[in-house]
């Protein structure tokens, strides 16, 4: 272990986890430095290449390297609070850059990056569908929250939404 207490240990497993971090980077990084913070922030830059983009309260997509850039200190609770960029795969479905990883091996990064990203949408309470810009357009600072709690809906280019509608013969 790294001589974490047992608290300690369970807190920064889970946080880690949300943020999505490369396990292997924090344990080198903490036990080169004997400091969490650092080896947290290098640990969530190194998760799948730095490919791996979120939400800011703008509804733009960054890494985790410009989310400690332009949030500096609170950049881990801001990066833990955005929604997960989603990219459209070949099976015309949304998925994480983990799902790509997992799914195409060695070569997922090519596959990941030609991809179209996803347009994420939700159901609000008033009963609308809402894409992610219009939620924080709407909702401010505060969309985040209530997106997440919000049930997800098929993006925009999944299928079989964007299907290409096929010739119907009407019969009357």
């Amino acid at each position: 272990g790294l001589g974490f207490d047992q608290t300690t240990a369970q807190r920064t497993a889970i946080s880690l986890a949300i943020a999505g971090a490369d396990a292997n980077t924090f344990k080198t990084t903490y036990q080169q430095s004997k400091n969490i913070v650092l080896a947290q922030n290098a640990a969530v830059a190194a998760e799948l290449s730095g490919l791996v983009r979120r939400y800011a309260k703008d509804a733009k997509p960054y890494t985790a390297s410009e989310f400690q850039k332009y949030y500096g200190n609170d950049w881990f609770s801001e990066w833990s609070a955005g929604p997960m960029e989603l990219h459209v795969s070949s099976d015309h479905r949304a998925h994480t850059a983990s799902q790509f990883a997992r799914h195409y091996g060695a070569n997922w990064q090519t596959k990941y990056q030609a991809s179209a990203e996803a347009t994420q949408k939700r159901l609000a309470s008033d009963g609308k569908v809402y894409t992610m810009l219009e939620y924080q357009s709407y909702y401010g600072n505060s969309w985040q929250t209530l997106w997440s709690a919000s049930p997800e809906l098929p993006c925009s280019q999944c299928a079989p939404f964007v299907a290409a509608a096929a010739p119907v013969d009407v019969v009357v």
